[in-house]
C-alpha cells in the first residue's frame, strides 16, 4: 500500500469498510494512523463492485467534512492528512497516532478510568454543541494521545456520524453504530424516530456503557442480558420486525429493573474512587449528570397504571 508523501510502517485494526495502517510522514518524521477505505471488502458485501466506489466515496466525504467542522475540538481526534478516492485509489483518512485504547484501563486504578470517561463526556458535549451525533461511543474509540507533552483522551472514529446537513451511508440504519453496544430499545426497533432525538440517546447511552464497562470491568449489555428474562431479549442479531416496537413496550420494566441494578453498581464504584457528582462540580455537570445510565433511568420511569 503507497500513501503519497507517507511511509508505511504496519498493519493496524480493521473494519467493515476500512482498515487501519500506522505510518510516517516522509517530510518531519510524524508517526500517524491511516484510515484506508476498504473498497473490496465493501464490494465484497454487496456484490456490485460500482455501487461499493459509491459507498465509499459517500462515506469518506462525509467524514472528512465532519472532522473539518471539529478541528477546534480539543477533545477529537486531529485530521493530519485527506486524500479522496479515485477510481485506482481508496479513499485515506490521516489521524494523530495514540499510544492506546480506552480498551486498555478495563483492569486499570479506576481513578484513570474517571478521568477517560470525562474526556469522554465532553467530547460528546463538543460534538452535540456542533450539532453532530456520534453514534459509536466505545472504547476501541477513546483513544490516548500525547499534546504538548501531556496525554489526554480523545474521541475518533466519525465513520457513523451524522449531522442535520450531512450524513453517511449508514444513517438510515436504525442502529448506525455497533449492534453489540447499542442502546436495547433500538434493537427492538422502538425509540424516537427523530435522527438527532435518537443519535443523541444513543451517544447518552453508550457513554453509559462506557462507564460501566471502565468502572466494573465488563460489558453493558452482557450484563443485562444475563439479568433480564429470555422472553424479554431483544431478537439481537436479526433485524427488527414489525412487532418488535410492540415486544419491547411490554417488556420495558425487566429492562428498566436491570438498568437501575447497573446504575447503582456505576454509583457505587463512581463514590468509592471520587468520581461520585457530589464530590466535584466539573464531574457533575460534565460526567455523571450526563452519564446515560443515569439518563436512563428518568426515562425508564415506572408506567402509569
Amino acid at each position: 500500500m503507497v500513501i503519497p508523501g507517507w511511509l508505511v510502517e504496519g498493519q493496524g485494526g480493521s473494519g467493515n469498510a476500512s482498515r487501519g495502517l500506522f505510518v510516517r510522514r516522509r517530510r518531519d518524521g510524524l508517526p500517524g494512523y491511516a484510515k484506508v477505505f476498504d473498497v473490496a471488502n465493501v464490494a465484497a458485501a454487496m456484490r456490485d463492485t460500482a455501487a461499493a466506489r459509491r459507498v465509499i466515496a459517500w462515506a469518506f466525504q462525509t467524514e472528512q467534512t465532519l472532522l473539518s467542522r471539529t478541528r477546534d475540538c480539543s477533545r477529537l481526534i486531529t485530521l493530519l492528512d485527506a486524500q479522496p478516492p479515485t477510481r485506482k485509489t481508496p479513499g485515506v483518512l490521516v489521524f494523530e497516532r495514540a499510544s492506546h485504547s480506552a480498551a486498555a484501563l478495563f483492569r486499570q486504578p479506576a481513578p484513570h478510568a474517571c478521568a477517560a470517561l470525562l474526556d469522554a463526556s465532553q467530547a460528546l458535549r463538543q460534538l452535540h454543541h456542533r450539532g453532530i451525533v456520534h453514534q459509536d461511543l466505545k472504547a476501541a474509540n477513546l483513544l490516548s494521545v500525547v499534546r504538548n507533552a501531556h496525554a489526554r483522551w480523545v474521541l475518533a472514529d466519525l465513520g457513523r456520524a451524522s449531522s442535520a446537513d450531512c450524513w453517511g451511508p449508514f444513517a438510515h440504519h436504525w442502529v448506525v453504530g455497533d449492534r453489540a453496544h447499542a442502546p436495547p430499545e433500538l434493537l427492538f426497533g422502538a425509540g424516537s424516530r427523530g435522527w438527532r432525538s435518537r443519535g443523541v440517546a444513543t451517544d447518552l447511552w453508550l457513554l453509559g456503557a462506557l462507564a460501566f464497562e471502565l468502572l466494573l470491568g465488563q460489558p453493558l449489555t452482557a450484563w443485562l442480558w444475563a439479568h433480564v428474562p429470555a422472553r424479554a431479549r431483544p431478537p439481537y442479531p436479526d433485524a427488527p420486525t414489525p412487532d418488535c416496537p410492540g415486544l419491547w413496550a411490554r417488556e420495558q420494566p425487566a429492562w428498566a429493573r436491570a438498568i437501575r441494578l447497573a446504575s447503582d453498581q456505576v454509583r457505587r464504584e463512581a463514590r468509592i474512587h471520587g468520581c461520585d457528582p457530589a464530590s466535584s462540580r466539573s464531574i457533575r455537570d460534565d460526567f455523571l449528570a450526563r452519564c446515560a445510565i443515569d439518563w436512563r433511568n428518568r426515562r425508564f420511569a415506572a408506567p402509569r397504571s
